[in-house]
């Protein structure tokens, strides 16, 4: 037995364990970054995002877990900037007019140079996680792209 619940519908699931720190690296054999994201948004109480980018490449992978957070009320807040233009104005704009989803974005180009990437999804039941790596939200980055993220867990 996996799960306890109350329906037979089946939950989608991470690849990697919930209580079992991880790296993934990209490589044959790892499981995609965007299916791991996907599956611990369904179940996060609670999910907070920093990259330096978002590409609609990236936000279309992940935007049926989005949708199905807003549907939930989820709250989710996403920092990120405009760092050498890479963001999709596209994206940005889809996830900022979301009714749960508060986007913060760093326009300081000079100053200060946001490179950090991490994701984090808390749980009320304190069975929390957090990506943290190279893997801005691009559709390269979260599938075939050997990017180095560590998955932590509370």
């Amino acid at each position: 037995m996996l799960e306890v619940q109350s329906d037979t519908r089946r939950s989608v699931r991470p690849a990697t364990p919930l209580s079992t720190s991880i790296l993934l690296t990209g490589q044959r054999g790892d499981p995609p970054l965007e299916h791991e994201l996907r599956a611990e948004m369904a179940t996060a109480d609670r999910v907070d995002i920093l990259v330096s980018f978002i590409k609609w490449s990236g936000l279309r992978l992940l935007r049926p877990a989005f949708e199905s957070l807003v549907g939930s009320g989820v709250r989710v807040r996403i920092i990120s900037t405009s760092y050498m233009g890479a963001s999709d104005p596209e994206a940005l704009e889809w996830l900022a007019s979301q009714p749960n989803i508060e986007v913060r974005l760093s326009y300081d180009t000079g100053g200060t140079r946001l490179h950090a990437k991490a994701y984090q999804f808390i749980r009320d039941t304190g069975f929390s996680t957090a990506y943290i790596g190279s893997a801005n939200m691009s559709h390269a980055a979260m599938t075939s792209g050997l990017e180095w993220t560590v998955k932590v867990t509370e």
